[in-house]
């Protein structure tokens, strides 16, 4: 990953935004999270909102506390919150977003190769697209790779 990110853009689509005014891209924050924290810590988010840190949180493994003054917010992130499941492949979690993986942990390359095609140089990564393996029959990659992967 460089200095610049240009792979990840604020939402700008009604259809993925919320109605609050300082929605971030939860791809972002995924990405945040992964260099920052590792499975089991706890993340603060003292002005939730509409709750994409603490989504992010749960789908990397991640505790998470979130506040907010709003009640209105606050039932808007738990009741988003009830449908979030982590993202995990081969024991990693990784950040996906419209069926792409956007980021994943250097330390975790080997074993989520097995279910991407991955540059072989991880200096690549910044060059080419990171591509799910196709495996006929299958409609989900959590489905090819098995419940227990991302529990």
């Amino acid at each position: 990953i460089s200095d610049v990110w240009t792979d990840i853009h604020r939402i700008r689509h009604k259809k993925r935004r919320d109605e609050h005014p300082c929605q971030l891209p939860i791809p972002l924050l995924e990405r945040l999270i992964l260099m920052t924290t590792d499975e089991g810590d706890i993340i603060l988010d003292p002005f939730v909102g509409t709750g994409t840190t603490a989504i992010a949180a749960k789908r990397l493994g991640r505790k998470y506390i979130a506040i907010d003054i709003d009640p209105k917010y606050v039932e808007m992130t738990k009741k988003k919150l009830e449908s979030i499941q982590p993202t995990k492949i081969n024991g990693c979690y990784v950040s996906i977003y419209l069926g792409k993986i956007v980021t994943v942990r250097d330390k975790d390359w080997e074993k989520v190769e097995k279910a991407f095609i991955i540059p072989p140089d991880i200096k690549e990564v910044e060059k080419r697209e990171i591509k799910l393996k196709k495996h006929p029959d299958v409609s989900s990659l959590f489905e090819y790779y098995g419940e227990n992967d991302h529990d």
